[in-house]
């Protein structure tokens, strides 16, 4: 097997408490225009927007056209 056989895939999305796999802005599933910059290696956090602690969300990265 091969080293990048043995990696995981980079993924464009990811849930709160899960570890981002590609840098960049990321966008709330249900607040889309809430945009938080996760680097490689972060934790997914909460989506900010709302009362309290926020709420748990899918993250999206953010396209670059």
């Amino acid at each position: 097997m091969t080293e990048t056989q043995t990696q995981t895939p980079v993924t464009s999305t990811g849930k709160t408490g899960t570890v981002c796999q590609n840098t960049g802005p990321y966008k709330c599933g249900t607040h889309t225009s809430v945009v938080v910059f996760f680097k490689k290696g972060d934790t997914f956090s909460n989506c900010p927007s709302g009362s309290g602690t926020g709420h748990s969300t899918t993250w999206a990265v953010v396209s670059q056209q």
